[in-house]
């Protein structure tokens, strides 16, 4: 162990943990009738927090996405990295309000 890496592990537990990112889950009733799904509300702290939000969307669900919160240079690089997923998995995106933001995937419609 270097003296560089003394410092960085101290950098690293002085650091507070990361709340989790998924904030909200909440309830639509789904137009096939087959009962009540879920969809994830995300309000990320971080580019880093991505990652978990691409997990939901390659599952199949929607995602809404609230980045107001965050900085327009880091807003940009999140909704850059989620638009690029999005097209990936054949969604759609949807802008709901200023900084609120829906991802479809594949099979949802929006009106």
């Amino acid at each position: 162990m270097g003296v560089f890496n003394f410092f960085l592990d101290e950098d690293k537990k002085k650091q507070p943990s990361k709340k989790a990112v998924k904030e909200e889950v909440f309830n639509f009733n789904n137009q096939n009738g087959n009962g009540a799904s879920s969809m994830d509300v995300f309000f990320p702290k971080s580019y880093d927090d991505v990652s978990a939000i691409i997990n939901v969307l390659s599952l199949g669900k929607p995602a809404v996405v609230n980045i107001k919160g965050l900085s327009e240079s880091v807003a940009q690089r999140v909704i850059d990295l989620l638009s690029g997923a999005i097209y990936a998995l054949k969604g759609g995106l949807c802008q709901l309000d200023q900084g609120l933001y829906l991802f479809s995937t594949n099979g949802v419609t929006v009106k």
